[in-house]
């Protein structure tokens, strides 16, 4: 993996309160047009952060005349080392962000989106949780998961991200363990 400033990576992060945004997700009943919407911007939010991080600089967004697309945040932070299942994982948001973004009868998530994201970052060796051994208990009582039924798809997306967060911050910082409950783990996991 390319060199990476952490300090930069969380600092950027945390300026932005992902977990905040990813907890009224999950708390809220969003249909799948906003959550994808929101969760495409979060994941584009963790490539800046990771492009800044690299590149040692972070402000290197801030005076650019040409604002990069998605695509060409994915493809610099994957020059950048990126992982490239979780830059896979992300192409597949962005081609689900833009069925909702340009399609006007795209009114839910596709059939297939949610299973293979699931594989996708499953498949993704980095340590952290797996979407499939997440699960969520709701203040109803309702446990919700990637693998349940009844879990609405806009919702498991919410629990795939997380997956993806952690994995990331995982890979940003190797000797981070959930049990020293230092800073990073605690941000990540504000949201469950």
């Amino acid at each position: 993996m390319t060199s990476l400033n952490e300090e930069i990576y969380y600092s950027h992060l945390l300026n932005l309160d992902l977990n905040a945004e990813l907890k009224q997700l999950t708390n809220h009943r969003f249909d799948d047009c906003v959550t994808v919407l929101r969760i495409h911007l979060m994941c584009e939010q963790m490539l800046v952060a990771w492009i800044c991080a690299t590149k040692n600089d972070p402000n290197h967004f801030n005076n650019q005349k040409h604002k990069p697309t998605f695509s060409e945040k994915l493809k610099l932070a994957s020059r950048l080392g990126f992982p490239e299942p979780i830059e896979e994982a992300f192409s597949i948001i962005n081609d689900q962000r833009n069925n909702f973004a340009h399609d006007i009868k795209f009114k839910s998530i596709d059939a297939g989106f949610i299973h293979k994201l699931t594989a996708i970052v499953s498949g993704f060796n980095g340590r952290g949780f797996d979407p499939e051994t997440i699960s969520v208990m709701k203040s109803n009582g309702v446990k919700y998961a990637v693998n349940c039924a009844h879990t609405p798809d806009s919702f498991k997306l919410c629990i795939i991200y997380f997956s993806i967060q952690m994995k990331i911050s995982f890979s940003v910082s190797p000797s981070n363990k959930l049990s020293e409950g230092g800073s990073k783990t605690a941000v990540i996991t504000i949201a469950l």
